[in-house]
């Protein structure tokens, strides 16, 4: 998630395997690469690297833009392996990984998952309290997007504070529902055969006032529940529109996703 005008770094990393090839950036988004778009790369077997480059975004570009890449990892003698990307324009006020929160009570553990966003998520084995750090360019209406998902067993409620706004008391819900309720985190998902609870949902939560600058973001989960990331991004039409369509569209068929 990348604002327009600025300049946003791109980590790739690499495990596994030894490799002695180059990766390289290809797509739409590969003509705001500030420097070269292809990095020779040499590792041993387990060795873990990072290839970092670096994007610049256009000034004129509109928020709510979905922009693709390619990720092309190759290797002599070997059909290039292709990864893909996406960046969402949007002025966020921050994309928030749980295993950076501040965990003000409760027991919550950290779990490794090389497919999750920043390789992990947070596990709530007793009820408990995360605390993120938010930064607002603009004072304005933002709209939070959690990835999370909750055991069978669990109450799939949660209780957010923002800023100076009082504390608000939500349920999740997957059926169609009132998106402009003040209640309910919302999602799409197929909820037959207790999908709800075994696959990870982007719920949505609307009317977050932030002033300019720094504030404290707190949620309060109850045992049972995971999360992931936290993003927050400006509440308009074309932004909410690009949100549905990067994170609800996987919800179907989470299955058919790239792994």
């Amino acid at each position: 998630v990348a604002a327009p005008g600025a300049s946003v770094p791109l980590e790739i990393g690499l495990l596994g395997r030894a490799m002695n090839g180059a990766v390289r950036i290809e797509g739409p988004a590969a003509a705001w690469i500030e420097g070269a778009n292809r990095q020779a790369v040499k590792k041993n077997i387990g060795e873990r690297i990072a290839l970092a480059f670096r994007l610049r975004m256009p000034d004129t570009i509109n928020e709510g833009t979905i922009t693709p890449f390619e990720v092309i990892i190759e290797e002599p003698d070997k059909e290039p392996r292709r990864e893909q990307g996406v960046i969402l324009i949007a002025r966020t006020a921050g994309v928030l990984e749980a295993e950076t929160a501040v965990i003000q009570k409760g027991r919550i553990e950290y779990r490794e998952a090389p497919d999750l966003s920043g390789g992990g998520y947070v596990k709530v084995l007793d009820d408990g309290t995360l605390g993120f750090m938010t930064d607002a360019p603009v004072a304005r209406r933002y709209a939070l997007w959690l990835h999370a998902r909750w055991e069978p067993e669990a109450e799939p409620r949660l209780r957010i504070s923002a800023g100076d706004q009082p504390a608000r008391e939500l349920t999740t819900s997957y059926r169609p529902c009132d998106w402009q309720s003040a209640e309910q985190a919302n999602t799409k998902m197929y909820q037959h055969y207790d999908l709800y609870t075994r696959h990870w949902g982007w719920y949505r939560i609307g009317d977050i006032l932030l002033e300019t600058g720094e504030q404290r973001l707190w949620i309060d989960l109850e045992k049972g529940a995971d999360l992931d990331v936290a993003v927050i991004v400006p509440q308009t039409d074309a932004v909410d529109f690009a949100m549905m369509n990067l994170t609800q569209n996987w919800n179907y068929a989470p299955w058919d996703c790239p792994e």
